[in-house]
């Protein structure tokens, strides 16, 4: 991010200006005046870094969410919180439609280990989104599921002869790479490839496409690169442009 040039000035270390927009929300959360999607109605809401968190966290594993990221940032280190308030509307609304109780409950059931579950309370002290990717594996969330961890047995690492493809965006914040190197080590005939550029989902590239048929056409794919176009962040006026666009369009 900061070696595209218009961001490298208003953004040298991005992680201390958001830790300090974090802070900033702390003590005065910001109050913002969003459109509810189903009423059409005006909602004041106040909003502190548990807001800020849930939507870096969200975009960070979605390209085109992530190309308003810097503006959104920088225009909000600077008090301008347009930007920020569309996209707590967005996550407002998204919230509103209501969350998915199969997907709670399937990542609950997964459940951890008490030496991973410490580890990763220990991590979210210093992280810099503070536990933001496992708030719905928290106590009350898989409380609500009726706590289906189905225990340690189901976390045992896999082992299989099955020739195995697996395909990770390299900037995947949901399923990093590091995950599927870690499951893979139980597949001796198994091939790992990382989308260069890719996010959380990649299958729609081309040419991840090519390498999941050619695989499953017996081709030998280890080794091959899957080079997806880089990212391109928008300047923070085509950022409002683009807002400006959906607003007028959701009308």
């Amino acid at each position: 991010m900061v070696a595209d040039p218009r961001y490298a000035a208003m953004l040298p270390d991005l992680g201390r200006v958001v830790r300090r927009i974090l802070d900033t929300l702390a003590w005065r959360p910001a109050s913002l005046l969003v459109t509810d999607a189903k009423t059409k109605r005006k909602v004041r809401l106040r909003v502190g870094p548990v807001g800020l968190k849930a939507a870096l966290q969200d975009d960070l594993s979605d390209g085109a969410a992530a190309a308003v990221l810097p503006a959104m940032i920088a225009t909000l280190a600077r008090g301008d919180s347009l930007l920020f308030t569309k996209r707590i509307e967005r996550l407002y609304n998204t919230l509103g439609s209501g969350v998915s109780v199969m997907a709670i409950a399937t990542d609950c059931a997964s459940g951890g280990s008490p030496e991973r579950i410490a580890r990763a309370l220990g991590e979210e002290k210093t992280a810099l989104l503070g536990g933001m990717s496992n708030v719905f594996l928290k106590p009350a969330f898989c409380e609500l599921v009726g706590n289906p961890d189905l225990g340690a047995a189901a976390r045992t690492p896999l082992r299989r002869e099955t020739p195995a493809l697996f395909v990770t965006g390299e900037l995947d914040g949901v399923t990093p790479p590091a995950q599927a190197e870690e499951v893979s080590r139980g597949f001796p005939n198994g091939v790992r490839l990382i989308a260069e550029n890719g996010w959380h989902e990649t299958l729609s590239a081309s040419v991840v496409q090519d390498a999941v048929v050619d695989f499953f056409r017996g081709i030998d794919v280890r080794g091959r690169r899957l080079e997806l176009a880089p990212t391109r962040f928008l300047s923070i006026d085509e950022a409002k442009a683009a807002v400006s666009k959906q607003t007028r369009g959701g009308k």
